[in-house]
């Protein structure tokens, strides 16, 4: 290919869509009467959550998108619901086959400290 075709594809190509197996972010919906308050993100098995990846609460019906922060697909997801503290854990979750998470809040666990991690 001669040259000057090369350099003309190349806008291109970098205008081109990232496909799924490129995508490494993880979609939080929250269907939940409550606002969102807190995403945590750690292996599965893993003793340390990780710092909040909520930089403001994410509103009732409202998205939050989060960079997944490492390889590998199979993360614990831990999300913190406002109003009265509590927590809804995923565990072992492949956000790459399914990289929309739904909270519904139904497995909920009320937490006693504001913060305090509750492995279920």
């Amino acid at each position: 290919m001669p040259a000057s075709r090369f350099f003309t594809l190349l806008p291109i190509l970098a205008l081109a869509p990232t496909t799924a197996a490129e995508a490494r972010d993880v979609i939080i919906q929250n269907r939940t009467g409550d606002v969102l308050r807190g995403v945590y993100l750690s292996p599965p098995g893993d003793d340390h959550w990780g710092p909040d990846r909520v930089r403001e609460n994410v509103r009732i019906r409202g998205k939050l998108a989060v960079p997944l922060p490492g390889p590998g697909c199979r993360w614990d997801v831990r999300v913190l619901l406002g109003g009265r503290p509590a927590e809804q854990i995923y565990r072992n979750r492949d956000l790459c086959a399914q990289p929309v998470l739904a909270v519904d809040g139904k497995t909920r666990v009320f937490l006693r400290g504001l913060d305090a991690p509750v492995w279920n």
